[in-house]
């Protein structure tokens, strides 16, 4: 259900380097847009939002897609493919 209020991003569970950046943003809470989206996204869930220019629709979306990036697995180092030198005479 959609809830409008605003919700300290420090209660959002997300991680401390997107806290840090939301603080020096000046951001203490979401705002409306925020506050009906980034809980869903985080859950993985499919989200639509509709909100006038300047309501934080792009945070809204980032921020939990940033989330998702910062506590992805590391992706094993990729071996290399191909002859390793090998020559062929034509």
């Amino acid at each position: 259900m959609f809830d409008p209020a605003p919700v300290p991003f420090d209660q959002l569970r997300l991680d401390p380097r997107l806290l840090a950046g939301t603080r020096d943003l000046g951001w203490p809470a979401t705002r409306p847009v925020q506050s009906g989206v980034i809980p869903y996204a985080l859950a993985g869930r499919d989200v639509i939002a509709c909100a006038e220019t300047g309501t934080g629709k792009t945070a809204a979306f980032l921020i939990p897609i940033l989330q998702r990036f910062l506590h992805a697995p590391t992706p094993a180092t990729p071996r290399p493919t191909g002859s390793k030198g090998i020559r062929s005479k034509t």
